[in-house]
């Protein structure tokens, strides 16, 4: 969960919360915020209060002075460890910094959490923007990472890390995008004549994102290629990885390729390979050609050159995973124009009591 720090009225008390809806000032507080977990709202009163009590200033986005900007708070699913990362500017100096953030992690380590707190990294960002950004990272107790397991494997999560929010929903989200691949898989193997019996016999199979998939599908990608392309840290990839031959990952964004493979490592995963750069280049360079091909683009959906060129690849199943239906079906009438058919979608609510909605789709190229 990302707070900023800011003031509910001009010139008002500090506040540590959420930006007002439609204001780029206003700050509320939301200490009775019921969609995170109670150890969030007792972080967030712990250093609002230590703030204020001290008079520390917030950063001001119009005139660029003050220190406080945001507060970072991500906390693990299965393991109930907390990181907490305190951003700021560097205009204090780094003397009084240093003392205020050892007497503020003392104060975090008392507090009585239901979880464990891991570690309190203390981030500075001087740019002018209004977004959360490391210039420096400093750990002012424990460590800067904490574990978190989805589906049985692992994962390190850093305070930068992309991981969804939600990880009980994530699981049904990557089940059901792993259900689709093995069962778009098996139907493309499937004689054609019996396909459509085939298919919907083996989706009743894999619609109950708790139930672990037959050793025929699990079978169905042995021996195959999957490319994962816009992969993030891989989570995905390496979810399909123990049931594929070779599963390839592309991501633009060079430390999410890191985490990518330093997570595959720590699974044991050896077939999985993740490349750095835009998926509209890289995919020119990559020698070995994909059997299946899974999308999980950003919420602008793909590139229109980039569409094309995995179109071209002519797969007999594409899964797309995407966060924002409006971008979703403009690359679906572009996709079912070129030949494939939309066989099976499926909406998962990661964001509940919101708008938002992830939803997967697998194609298929093969004619009715």
């Amino acid at each position: 969960m990302e707070f900023s720090f800011g003031d509910e009225v001009k010139d008002g008390p500090l506040t540590l919360g959420l930006h007002k809806k439609g204001s780029f000032y206003d700050i509320i507080h939301v200490n009775g915020c019921r969609i995170v977990h109670p150890d969030f709202r007792l972080i967030l009163d712990t250093v609002r209060d230590y703030c204020a009590d001290n008079q520390i200033p917030y950063y001001h986005k119009n005139s660029h002075e003050g220190v406080l900007r945001h507060l970072l708070v991500r906390r693990s699913e299965s393991t109930g460890e907390l990181l907490v990362a305190i951003v700021t500017s560097s205009q204090y100096e780094d003397v009084v910094m240093e003392e205020h953030l050892n007497k503020l992690s003392e104060l975090l380590q008392k507090q009585s959490l239901e979880g464990t707190l891991t570690g309190f990294l203390h981030i500075i960002n001087d740019s002018l923007g209004d977004v959360v950004k490391s210039d420096e990272t400093h750990i002012i107790y424990g460590k800067d990472w904490f574990m978190e397991t989805v589906l049985g494997l692992q994962f390190r999560i850093t305070p930068f890390s992309f991981f969804q929010t939600n990880t009980k929903g994530a699981e049904v989200l990557y089940q059901r995008a792993r259900d689709y691949v093995l069962t778009g898989a098996a139907n493309a193997n499937t004689p054609a004549d019996t396909s459509a019996d085939t298919f919907a016999d083996k989706a009743a199979q894999t619609e109950d994102p708790g139930k672990t998939p037959s050793n025929a599908l699990n079978n169905a990608l042995s021996g195959k290629t999957v490319f994962d392309l816009y992969s993030g840290t891989g989570t995905i990839a390496q979810i399909i990885a123990p049931v594929a031959g070779h599963v390839i990952g592309v991501e633009i964004v060079e430390e999410a390729v890191e985490a990518a493979r330093e997570n595959a490592a720590l699974n044991g995963l050896s077939n999985c390979d993740f490349i750095a750069g835009d998926v509209l280049k890289v995919i020119d360079e990559i020698e070995e050609k994909p059997d299946y091909i899974v999308l999980d683009p950003p919420r602008d959906g793909i590139h229109p050159k980039a569409l094309k060129k995995i179109i071209d690849y002519g797969v007999p199943e594409i899964v797309y995973i995407s966060c924002k239906p409006t971008s979703l079906a403009r690359d679906l009438v572009v996709l079912q124009e070129s030949g494939y058919r939309v066989e099976r979608v499926s909406c998962v609510d990661l964001f509940c009591s919101t708008v938002h909605v992830e939803t997967v789709v697998l194609l298929s190229h093969k004619k009715p």
